[in-house]
């Protein structure tokens, strides 16, 4: 839907524009959605011509997220326990004890 909003060769464009401009509440977007756009505009098989650098991908999500009617969740990588409470230094050193395992 944002790829059919957002480019104007879409066949779908003009339908996904007026249900974007129609919408009276904010629409929530996330990570994984800006992962997909980014792929998607970087695709030469999906955007033909139309294809763009991921700098200029890059540049059209920073746009995008000055649009208003467009918000962005923001996601927590872990669910932190409701009884503790973690420091920034201690996720930091979990993160590192675990990146340091995985290698």
């Amino acid at each position: 839907m944002l790829l059919a909003a957002a480019w104007g060769r879409h066949p779908h464009h003009t339908p996904a524009g007026q249900w974007l401009n129609g919408v009276e509440e904010q629409v929530m977007l996330c990570h994984v959605t800006q992962m997909g756009l980014l792929r998607l505009l970087t695709l030469r098989t999906v955007m033909r011509e139309d294809v763009i650098t991921r700098a200029g991908a890059w540049r059209f999500l920073d746009l995008l997220r000055r649009d208003e009617p467009v918000g962005w969740f923001l996601f927590t990588l872990w669910k932190v326990p409701e009884t503790k409470e973690r420091s920034l230094e201690q996720i930091e050193r979990t993160f590192r004890a675990t990146a340091v395992k995985a290698a």
